[in-house]
């Protein structure tokens, strides 16, 4: 890249101390970018936990999103960008790692989106589950301890660890079949932040930005994954928890404040479109024992059965 300074990083540089060609990082801060560095002669396997950034490569930016993991091959340059509360994993290891004895798990790697390069300086974007994330992050910690205690046999122990976390990564990388399937995690995600703040103040803006995405792409997805907008989702939910609020003698300004309505009147109109009465309504019927709670909530679907949590 023409007039931009960048750092070279040698492979035989970072696995000199140690006379073992891998290494394992985690990270975990906030700044504005890092500097543009290359890689010459090893690999990186970035395993992202929380925050965001971006990353940026010649000609090209991605968002990076928690739950993902990607491949940076030898000779790739990048930078991270715009970084907030980015905590990450770098696994860094030359290629003779991956053809070490009887082993050969480049060419395993080969079925796998994390090898896909097609001339590009990074592999797909792979999203993968919470439970996958925390079993990988579990063997990475495994590996960082051996290599920081070096007990006799330590290398041994790192490579059948490191081993293990690649033939794991094959296993569970794939690029979903469809549009919907790519971004269930984050869609997910997003669900659970309305479930947990659902009486609280939110917007399209701040629920989107909560999984790293723009409000039009959020939408979209959002759309694609469940079969509604994220909007409807919400009035859904807070018409849920004010239908259950309205088997007590709540008042019905009070029920919907703590439903996350602020306007009663809207609360009045939403509710009688979604279930043919007003709140007022119901709650006489249900006193009077006219009318239950689960009649009402079978008009509710549950998207909970649509996402992959």
């Amino acid at each position: 890249m023409k007039n931009r300074k960048y750092i070279d990083m040698q492979a035989a540089d970072l696995f000199q101390e140690i006379s073992f060609p891998l290494k394992v990082f985690m990270y975990d801060y906030d700044s504005p970018s890092n500097d543009w560095h290359r890689h010459n002669g090893f690999y990186e396997l970035v395993i992202v936990c929380s925050g965001t950034a971006k990353n940026e490569l010649p000609g090209e930016t991605e968002l990076v999103a928690p739950g993902t993991i990607f491949m940076m091959p030898p000779g790739a340059l990048h930078r991270y960008t715009a970084i907030r509360h980015f905590r990450h994993y770098n696994v860094l290891f030359s290629e003779e790692l991956l053809n070490t004895g009887n082993l050969n798990l480049a060419r395993q790697l080969a079925s796998s989106p994390l090898w896909r390069f097609a001339g590009r300086q990074c592999s797909p974007f792979v999203p993968v589950s919470e439970s996958a994330l925390s079993k990988t992050v579990l063997m990475l910690e495994t590996i960082r301890s051996e290599m920081s205690i070096r007990s006799p046999g330590w290398r041994e122990a790192a490579f059948a660890e490191f081993i293990r976390v690649m033939i794991y990564l094959i296993r569970i990388s794939k690029l979903p079949d469809s549009e919907s399937g790519q971004y269930s995690f984050q869609i997910g995600r997003a669900i659970r932040l309305m479930e947990e703040k659902v009486s609280q103040e939110l917007t399209l803006k701040s629920i989107a930005e909560s999984v790293n995405m723009s409000e039009s792409s959020f939408r979209h997805r959002f759309l694609a994954v469940t079969g509604m907008s994220p909007i409807r989702y919400l009035i859904r939910l807070r018409l849920k928890k004010a239908l259950l609020l309205l088997t007590s003698p709540t008042s019905i300004s009070s029920i919907a404040l703590l439903s996350g309505f602020a306007d009663q009147n809207y609360f009045s109109r939403q509710f009688k479109k979604q279930f043919g009465i007003t709140p007022h309504e119901f709650q006489k019927k249900y006193a009077a024992q006219q009318l239950s709670v689960n009649e009402l909530l079978t008009g509710l679907m549950d998207i909970d059965t649509l996402i992959c949590r």
